[in-house]
């Protein structure tokens, strides 16, 4: 990854587990929800509101948290934007939120997508039928932390990547808009002629 010193996470960030059941009550005038089918649509997908009334204070997050999933996709993560400001934590994941100014949350979301983090997270992962990454475990982590500079490359690398990921993404739309198109004119040429 990089040559920079290596802290424990624990040191760096706060960890804290969501609290809000998986398959929590769905509301009109609920609170918007953050669980592992949030993390695995990137968080693009419309936000789903819930009632988290289980009796335990939900866990609230905040742009620039990292999220990570603590069973089924466990390791994948997602970096949280404003849109997300506010949403409650489902309790199979855990949130990883900076404590300082020694790591940003943009540096902890590349550093989740690494094969040095999915290395760690296997094996503290523990259980064989259903397996389960401990949101205590995360705190031993070890991550590289180099310098605020080197951090911000990094964010501005990922924000290149994820704008021109976008845009493919549009230009697939497009192109498999213009295909439909392209079929349905063939079709009708070919109604014509017969």
């Amino acid at each position: 990854m990089t040559s920079a010193e290596t802290r424990v996470l624990g040191d760096v960030a706060t960890i804290l587990r969501g609290t809000v059941p998986a398959k929590p009550t769905d509301s009109e005038d609920g609170v918007p929800f953050y669980g592992i089918a949030e993390i695995s649509a990137g968080g693009t997908g419309a936000q789903r509101l819930v009632e988290p009334d289980d009796g335990k204070p939900p866990t609230i997050l905040h742009a620039g948290d990292v999220v990570v999933a603590l069973m089924s996709n466990i390791g994948q993560s997602a970096l949280l934007t404003s849109r997300h400001e506010g949403a409650v934590l489902g309790r199979e994941c855990a949130v990883i939120r900076p404590a300082g100014p020694e790591a940003t949350g943009a540096w902890i979301y590349v550093w989740t997508q690494s094969a040095q983090f999915r290395d760690q997270a296997v094996r503290h992962t523990s259980g064989s039928t259903m397996p389960r990454l401990s949101y205590r475990a995360l705190s031993d982590l070890t991550i590289p932390i180099p310098s605020l500079e080197q951090q911000g490359g990094a964010e501005q690398m990922l924000d290149e990547f994820d704008s021109a990921l976008w845009k493919v993404g549009q230009l697939r739309s497009y192109l498999t808009e213009l295909r439909t198109l392209e079929v349905e004119l063939l079709l009708t040429k070919n109604g014509e002629t017969e």
